[in-house]
């Protein structure tokens, strides 16, 4: 092997290569003190058929943990390509700094929606923006979509292998803008 490092390289490889669904290969990637419980929601999400899981733990548990770690993971499999964040406002900077200092993820917050259309039209793949609610309301005239985001993801096939929507209870309505815009969203 030569040297301490391409030894790790090629176990870290054959490890990721010959894994199987439960095996979690990111277990020490991240900054953060390690609690079993925050694991659950991995081991659940990369057991589930369509790669989805509703994380609606109590306030201060690890959400924004448990969210990192099935980041890293997907990552360490290579199926880590879009990655979108949605969030109030006020909790953009958070996730932001939060998921450079534990996870070393490199996010952007997007204030503009043609800022996100322009990255996923430059950087497909490499896409990490934060976003805030009000940029995914579905906007219909005369049954055509208004919203330049749900339009571009539509027409050109693009999009996210990962979604946080924080604070999701803002969904709960399934006739609001809100909602439709993420069901469009989660469905391209």
């Amino acid at each position: 092997y030569g040297s301490y490092i391409d030894f790790s390289k090629t176990n870290t490889t054959f490890k990721i290569q010959n894994s199987n669904i439960s095996t979690i290969s990111s277990l020490k990637a991240s900054k953060t003190l390690f609690r079993p419980y925050q694991f659950k929601p991995l081991l659940k999400f990369l057991n589930s058929d369509n790669k989805r899981i509703l994380v609606a733990d109590e306030v201060g548990l690890g959400k924004t943990i448990e969210a990192g770690h099935i980041m890293l993971e997907l990552k360490a499999r290579n199926e880590f390509k879009n990655a979108l964040v949605v969030c109030p406002i006020s909790l953009q900077a958070k996730w932001k700094e939060e998921l450079k200092d534990k996870f070393g993820l490199t996010f952007t917050i997007v204030e503009h929606v043609k800022e996100l259309v322009k990255m996923l039209e430059d950087h497909d793949g490499r896409v990490r923006a934060i976003i805030n609610y009000d940029k995914i309301r579905s906007k219909t005239i005369k049954g055509e979509e208004q919203n330049l985001l749900l339009n571009y993801l539509n027409l050109n096939s693009k999009k996210f292998s990962f979604i946080l929507c924080d604070e999701a209870h803002k969904m709960r309505n399934e006739t609001t803008q809100t909602y439709k815009g993420a069901e469009k969203i989660m469905s391209t």
